[in-house]
């Protein structure tokens, strides 16, 4: 028996620290898990949380509910986004004319012009045939339902719903006011009466919604200046003119859910192509699950685009980008391993 050498040092055990492999598996896990997830409501934190609005008005007069010199003899607007259809880009909306209280008596959900005072007449924009609104003296005033054309073709920056989520869209609105300023032989004759434009902040649903009062209606010559000059547009309101635009752009909601998804649709056909890849090069078996999760991958990437916020069309970009190859990466995958699984007898060699 040999004698045990004293100086020959035995093996240490390892102490409680972590190997460096661990370590980053540790690093890899926080990311994935904790730190990626937190950073969404970090950002809606700082964006604003709920006290950011999807409606909001972005002029010199602000999100107001009065306006100085509005609070008599005066028929003032409220205008209500309630539904947009990005396909057609015609924006749905619910304009209140609402009287100063001289000139009428005001309950929750309408308004009754005085005996004494009327008729008076609404006129907004819009695609209907009739966009003159009249209401007699006595009359309750309720909500004018108005459908707006909301073309892009006059701003370069702003895109169709091909650019989903990210496509924007810009209105412009124009609305007057009028009093019946005589009556011969029965034809009322109109003069204007001030007003001024207030807006709800009720959303839209997955749409955010900017409004900006200007000064546009055309001139003598007939053309529209644009002026964003407060004393030009309080100007006009105090003619019973009123013109505003509204930017129509995805709630950050739909674009954080759309991307999302479009991530998942991206490492599921990154996941299908690695399994692929080791069934062909006879590193894995072709296993019925390879096979059931290839099939499951197809039918999920059809369920993903139907779920989709706000149901956009076929065609649009994210189709190309994210939905269309996954789908044909995962038929190709399907037709593989099925092949594969049915003939190949010697992956056990």
């Amino acid at each position: 028996m040999e004698p045990i050498d004293q100086n020959e040092v035995a093996p240490q055990a390892v102490g409680s620290g972590k190997s460096p492999s661990s370590l980053k598996r540790y690093v890899l896990f926080v990311v994935l898990f904790l730190t990626g997830p937190a950073l969404i409501p970090t950002f809606f934190v700082l964006n604003g949380g709920l006290e950011n609005l999807e409606i909001s008005v972005n002029d010199q007069f602000g999100n107001i509910e009065e306006f100085p010199g509005t609070n008599e003899k005066a028929i003032n607007l409220w205008f209500q986004a309630i539904d947009f259809n990005p396909e057609t880009e015609k924006a749905q909306f619910l304009v209140f004319p609402w009287p100063s209280d001289d000139l009428a008596k005001p309950f929750d959900s309408s308004i009754q012009l005085n005996e004494d005072f009327g008729p008076i007449q609404v006129w907004v924009d819009s695609t209907s045939l009739e966009n003159k609104h009249t209401f007699a003296a006595g009359e309750a005033i309720g909500a004018i339902e108005v459908e707006i054309d909301v073309i892009n073709d006059n701003y370069e920056n702003y895109r169709s719903d091909a650019f989903y989520p990210f496509d924007q869209y810009r209105m412009d609105a124009f609305a007057q006011t009028f009093e019946a300023d005589s009556s011969d032989n029965e034809e009322v004759k109109w003069k204007a009466v001030k007003t001024f434009d207030f807006f709800y902040s009720t959303a839209v649903p997955g749409f955010r919604i900017v409004y900006e009062r200007i000064a546009n209606f055309p001139d003598s010559n007939g053309e529209r200046a644009g002026s964003k000059l407060t004393s030009e547009i309080v100007s006009q309101r105090n003619q019973g003119l009123i013109s505003f635009r509204a930017t129509i752009t995805r709630s950050d909601a739909v674009k954080t859910v759309a991307l999302i998804l479009g991530v998942f649709c991206v490492m599921s056909a990154l996941t299908l192509t690695w399994i692929s890849a080791g069934v062909w090069t006879r590193k894995r078996p072709p296993s019925m699950q390879a096979l059931i999760w290839a099939a499951a991958s197809v039918l999920g990437t059809v369920q993903l685009r139907d779920i989709l916020p706000g149901r956009p069309r076929i065609g649009i970009a994210i189709d190309f980008i994210f939905f269309f190859p996954t789908l044909l990466i995962g038929l190709i995958s399907s037709l593989l391993l099925t092949t594969l699984w049915i003939r190949r007898d010697d992956w056990l060699l």
